[in-house]
């Protein structure tokens, strides 16, 4: 928590001159004198409210004042020749509403002055979130015409008790706060200076024996130089990177996930949840040539939610043994011959030019493995309860057959116990065996050991959170791809371990607040992590080429990797082509910034930085129902929401999707862009040359990014010299600027490959290369000067 004092906050009017007399954080404070002589104090209502959320709104938001008669502040020593303003703020976290009124008298039985009447105080709780309200009152002279008043919190008539947090009083004409009620962070809030309060806590703690010394590595990032909030991010994320020592495993390829390909009301059905279905669908990756462009996997997902499981067990009996219980009208175990083991399915597939993924469920109990190795559970026992209250008979079979209500209520699997640990990597070994590369880790909160238990006695919780995935890549090699399904927590402790982390609940769907989850978050993705926004099912929005297109291109942009909810079956021949323009995903740790992000509730233009001289850039129209103008500032600061570049140099800029040249910009004017209803346009930005250059191509959305691997202007030759990355019987297309010289001829030294080149007007020449197999091409383009 990084705050300052909210008295310090307070000290000055709108003016900029100190007038803060007096300031009560209740109930800490209970009386406040001014060097002036005016006085506040609390003689009413002491009773101490608690509420969280400190890091919202700061440290003194989280207490109040609360009293069953009201809450009763008295003010003394105020002149009555100076006016005054009464400030004060109040909310809480109850689930019933509280109103209240605020007036102000002389004492008991003088004349009243309301000053709020029956206002409903501002709740978070679940049914409403409504953030703290503050406000600064012009105070009657005539209520203070002795030199004193009392300030009244009164409840309504069998409501709850009356609360306040602040109290204050402000000397002079001018106040600081408008005299209606604002949440507490609409108003601009003067910095003065700032207070850090840095923790780590967990809920077991390390044992340290007696005469050890014991030093953690724990560390904290603080940065207090950097103005650019962009930049600070982005610092922030690459020294995550560094401290942590993150080695990220990229998924440059797309999955296919076989529980939402099998689910009839999510991708369609036309996939089947077993082994069988596994080598299957990778057969249908392999017929739709996907493979000529990148690689695929297919993740296969064994989860059963009976009293019996193949959760702690995860061999080939139990898989044999249990399907998915929640795929309706599934039949028999996942694992199915002739693939009936992990090795035969995870090999089949690696066979076909596929990558294996599967999947297991940490912490969720199998009932006959908790009985049979009570050992291996944590506290040593099979029914370790969370909570004595939640004690059900072993013959409740309602209960222990409800795997979410058990496995919330009874502790589970101790992954610091040296059995477990030795029977998990079996199971590992068991996977490797068959060059399974992956695992989902879903419901892992459940292996959260927060209430201690663990055989090993110096084990953390977080050490223990931690080596679940330690095991699991050591387990399957340190190019694995482990996807932590981290929705409950939020905790970044498996950082370093894990591929893939989820943004979202079980979906297939892709919305504009889903976009901007990841996209909020790009400092962190593929730099530390690769955000995962669940499945998405492509063919639903078969018929919306826009659509399509946005799915895909916001997934390239905002996450580190895209699930897809459809078998490869279900794909037209347009789709799988769109497809294949995000892949492979690039793996450099770095991510489109959302350059508006401080400025739209659904930023809209997103860049990447390819060199100071070629930007990546994304205009995005979160309405899939109207039409939308998006534009961005070329140059200037981008702590303002602008690319950064020089407003002396012109630019190119050619948008991918439509195939078409938008023109050439100066620097020092705005790009402005009309898109279609949930249209998203990828445009290739570059700085104009004195020679011909090429500005994009028709291979990858970023239009040479990952494909052009060379380009050079031979002056002396008068010839551009490229190599590009070209798929098999897919034309190669690169745009090119002339820049005032004319293209004569184009050439390679491959004889299988077909070049041509021709003008496309607006001073663009078009090269194409078409080979018949994958390969890396270099070319040359002769031009002369007119």
């Amino acid at each position: 928590l990084i705050y300052q004092p909210r008295r310090l906050e307070l000290t000055t009017g709108a003016d900029g001159i100190e007038s803060l007399a007096c300031y009560l954080n209740l109930p800490h404070d209970n009386n406040d004198i001014a060097s002036s002589g005016e006085s506040l104090r609390l003689v009413k209502g002491g009773a101490r409210r608690n509420f969280s959320y400190r890091a919202l709104w700061g440290e003194e938001i989280a207490s109040a004042s609360m009293g069953d008669d009201g809450v009763v502040i008295e003010a003394s020593g105020l002149e009555k020749d100076s006016p005054y303003h009464l400030g004060f703020s109040w909310w809480h976290t109850d689930n019933k509403d509280r109103i209240q009124s605020v007036t102000i008298d002389r004492g008991e039985g003088t004349e009243k002055h309301l000053l709020i009447d029956r206002q409903t105080v501002p709740m978070w709780h679940n049914k409403e979130k409504t953030d703290p309200q503050q406000i600064e009152l012009s105070i009657p002279a005539e209520a203070y015409a002795s030199g004193k008043l009392r300030i009244l919190f009164t409840s309504v008539a069998d409501g709850p008790p009356a609360v306040a947090n602040e109290v204050w009083l402000r000397k002079g004409s001018v106040s600081l706060l408008p005299d209606q009620f604002t949440a507490f962070n609409e108003i601009p809030r003067a910095r003065h200076t700032m207070t850090g309060q840095l923790y780590a806590e967990d809920p077991v703690g390390r044992l340290v024996d007696p005469g050890i010394r014991y030093m953690p590595d724990d560390r904290f990032y603080v940065d207090f130089v950097t103005d650019n909030p962009f930049t600070n991010l982005e610092q922030y994320g690459l020294g995550i990177k560094l401290a942590q020592k993150i080695n990220l495993n990229i998924y440059d390829f797309p999955t296919v996930c076989l529980w939402y390909a099998n689910h009839g009301g999510y991708g369609g059905g036309k996939a089947t949840n077993d082994t069988v279905g596994a080598v299957a669908e990778m057969d249908e990756i392999v017929k739709s040539g996907f493979l000529k462009y990148s690689r695929a996997a297919v993740r296969l997902v064994p989860d059963c939610y009976s009293k019996n499981n193949q959760q702690g067990w995860w061999d080939d009996e139990h898989f044999q043994q249990h399907g998915s219980t929640n795929l309706g009208d599934f039949k028999g175990g996942t694992y199915k011959a002739p693939y009936e083991t992990s090795e035969k399915w995870g090999k089949a597939v690696t066979q076909r030019g596929g990558i294996p993924l599967t999947y297991g469920q940490t912490g969720f109990r199998s009932e006959d493995y908790a009985h049979q190795f009570p050992e291996h559970m944590l506290f040593n026992n099979s029914t370790a309860w969370m909570n004595e209250s939640y004690k059900r008979p072993l013959d409740d079979d309602e209960f222990w057959g409800n795997a979410w209500l058990k496995s919330f209520r009874v502790w589970s699997y101790d992954y610091t116990d040296p059995g477990f640990v030795q029977h998990v990597k079996q199971g590992y070994a068991a996977y490797r065996s068959g060059g399974i590369k992956g695992l989902m880790f879903d419901y892992p909160a459940r292996g959260w050991a927060s209430g201690g238990g663990m055989e090993d006695k110096y084990a953390t919780t977080s050490r223990a959170y931690r080596d679940i995935f330690r095991l699991a890549r050591e387990g399957l090699g340190e190019d694995c791809f482990l996807h932590e399904r981290n929705m409950e927590r939020g905790s970044d402790i498996t950082l370093g371990l894990v591929a893939s982390q989820r943004t979202e609940n079980d979906t297939d769907r892709v919305s504009p607040q889903v976009i901007t989850r990841c996209g909020l978050r790009w400092y962190k993705n593929r730099v530390v992590v690769n955000y995962d926004t669940d499945s998405k099912n492509i063919y639903r929005l078969r018929n919306n080429r826009d659509a399509v297109r946005s799915l895909l291109t916001m997934s390239y942009v905002t996450t580190g990797r895209l699930l897809l909810a459809n078998s490869f079956s279900q794909l037209s021949p347009e789709i799988i082509h769109d497809l294949t323009r995000i892949y492979p995903f690039h793996t450099t740790p770095k991510t489109h910034r959302p350059v508006d992000a401080f400025t739209q509730t659904y930023p809209r233009v997103y860049d990447f930085e390819v060199s100071p001289v070629w930007h990546q850039l994304i205009f995005f129209n979160p309405d899939d129902k109207a039409p939308m103008s998006v534009d961005v500032e070329l140059a200037g600061s981008t702590a303002e929401g602008t690319l950064g570049l020089n407003p002396d140099e012109d630019y190119y800029v050619y948008d991918f999707w439509n195939d078409s040249f938008v023109g050439k910009i100066q620097g020092d004017r705005k790009l402005s862009q009309p898109l279609r209803p949930g249209e998203v346009r990828m445009m290739s930005i570059h700085q104009v040359s004195a020679f011909p250059q090429f500005i994009s191509t028709n291979r990858h959305i970023m239009q040479g990014y990952l494909d052009m691997t060379d380009t050079a202007w031979l002056t002396e030759q008068k010839r551009l010299r490229g190599v590009s990355q070209v798929v098999a019987a897919d034309p190669y297309v690169v745009t090119i600027a002339t820049n005032g010289y004319a293209p004569k001829e184009a050439t390679t030294n491959d004889p299988t490959v077909q070049l041509a080149i021709e003008e496309a007007g607006s001073g663009l020449a078009k090269l194409t290369i078409t080979a018949q197999e994958n390969t890396s091409v270099q070319w040359y383009v002769q031009f002369k000067h007119p």
